[in-house]
């Protein structure tokens, strides 16, 4: 049975700078609009404490958390990730509509993360009030706007649950409007299926489902196999192709969705069929009541 569940509207966007931004993945748990202005407020570095640091300390061992990098900027330039001048990922660029999933095991308050694009700077996300719980980061790099190449951020923390969760991100830069509806996978494309806002996350039951993107002319298509308890993000990419930005090539990039991780849920067992049932009795034969009194008028005859 379909289910899915709105839990929360909890992804912020952090737009950058020239080359240089600043977010807080604190500001994207659960929490209300109202809350989320408070923590971003208060979120000057303070001097940590005796009790804060004890904590970490206990959780540091074992606990593991999961940093999941998007790529949802236009272009043919590859996205690395850079900690302390390390590469979390190893020389191997992050393409347009690419995802992946590095380690978190060396983040804590305050690191850096710098991007760059081939090579040249792009931009930089500081972290701080990092999550002390087993959790999945997820960062989107994008472009801030259609004027220029500066990059922004969106962030979102999934926090434990009993079910899936998918992230439902915006990350297309320009004017056109798109309804985005996940329908499972036996539903005809017809059906309305449930429409889902942009950048809000879902608890949805395990099954095959259909991500369905609609600008009212065409339509974009994508599988969603959702298993166990997964953390998943579902991107809407692109750019408007009256953007300058992209000298006349923003053709390349229309309307899109990214799903990731992609996973495949297992089977449903078709229950076997039942043998009809036949008495049988050893020198004999069994007949209905009807039959009998055929076969007595056969005999009497």
């Amino acid at each position: 049975m379909f289910r899915l569940c709105l839990l929360a509207t909890v992804l912020g966007l952090t737009q950058a700078g020239v080359r240089t931004t600043k977010a807080d993945p604190k500001v994207l748990k659960p929490e209300s609009p109202k809350q989320a202005t408070e923590v971003a407020k208060a979120s000057e570095p303070a001097e940590a404490t005796p009790k804060a640091e004890s904590q970490e300390s206990a959780t540091k061992v074992d606990m593991k958390r999961k940093l999941r990098v998007c790529n949802a900027y236009p272009g043919e330039e590859k996205v690395t990730v850079f900690i302390k001048g390390y590469d979390l990922t190893a020389d191997a660029g992050i393409k347009f509509k690419e995802c992946r999933d590095l380690s978190a095991d060396a983040l804590k308050d305050g690191s850096r993360l710098d991007f760059k694009a081939d090579g040249l700077a792009a931009g930089t996300f500081t972290v701080s009030d990092l999550p002390m719980y087993e959790c999945t980061m997820v960062l989107v790099v994008q472009r801030k706007d259609m004027q220029g190449t500066a990059v922004s951020f969106q962030s979102h923390v999934f926090s434990p649950a009993k079910t899936a969760q998918v992230a439902i991100i915006d990350a297309y830069v320009g004017s056109a409007k798109s309804k985005l509806s996940i329908v499972e996978d036996d539903e005809d494309e017809a059906a309305a299926g449930e429409e889902v806002p942009f950048n809000s996350v879902l608890g949805v039951s395990a099954g095959s489902y259909e991500v369905l993107l609609s600008d009212g002319s065409a339509k974009v298509k994508e599988s969603l196999g959702v298993v166990g308890t997964e953390s998943y993000v579902v991107i809407r990419t692109g750019a408007d192709d009256k953007g300058a930005f992209l000298d006349k090539t923003a053709a390349r990039y229309p309307q899109d969705i990214v799903v990731y991780p992609e996973t495949k849920p297992p089977q449903e067992k078709e229950a076997p069929e039942v043998p009809e049932k036949k008495e049988e009795r050893s020198g004999a034969v069994t007949v209905a009541p009807a039959g009998l009194a055929a076969l007595l008028m056969l005999l009497w005859c």
